[in-house]
């Protein structure tokens, strides 16, 4: 430790790279903590029970669910073995599944997006007889959607504009990277 002690240039280099590797480490730690509080902010959101109607993210997106499982149920009667409408079909259920099994408030409302992409593809897969005969399910569907996107909408575009302030500039953007904090939601 004497030796240590008396290399100036050794001691000089550790502290120089204790100091580099603490502004990545303690930045992230303080960067991760306010993303997470930002998300925690929206999760608190999407779990209370609102006012318009009483339910919250996860009642709602079951609705979302069921009425895409009834489409689906329906459609797959109605395809006559169309390739297309097999492999839409198969995207739908995966949609399905992701949002039914999205844990996060964060999960649930971007799976609720993608899910209503994919009730539109596979709905539009059909011709105008078989469109015709899904529009009452296909507008059910919709509508349970638009009442995510209605009423979730305003708390999920403060929870990205919040994120996104704390990600962006120096050194905040590379830290982000550099721990993945914040990123694809």
């Amino acid at each position: 430790m004497k030796k240590l002690a008396k290399n100036v240039p050794l001691c000089t280099a550790i502290l120089i790279v204790v100091a580099i590797l603490a502004v990545p480490l303690l930045g992230g730690l303080k960067l991760s903590r306010a993303v997470k509080g930002a998300e925690n902010r929206f999760e608190q959101i999407l779990s209370t029970p609102l006012a318009a109607n009483n339910k919250d993210i996860n009642s709602d997106a079951k609705k979302v669910i069921n009425a895409a499982r009834t489409l689906l149920d329906k459609g797959n009667r109605l395809s006559n073995g169309s390739t297309v409408i097999e492999e839409r079909g198969t995207s739908l259920l995966e949609a399905i599944e992701a949002c039914d099994g999205a844990k996060t408030g964060v999960e649930k409302y971007l799976t609720c997006e993608a899910l209503d992409s994919a009730i539109e593809l596979y709905y539009n897969a059909f011709n105008a007889e078989g469109r015709a005969e899904l529009e009452t399910d296909k507008l059910r569907a919709d509508s349970a959607y638009h009442l995510i996107k209605n009423t979730y909408r305003q708390a999920y575009a403060a929870y990205r504009q919040t994120t996104t302030e704390l990600v962006s500039g120096f050194p905040a953007s590379q830290i982000a990277g550099l721990f993945g904090i914040g990123g694809g939601k």
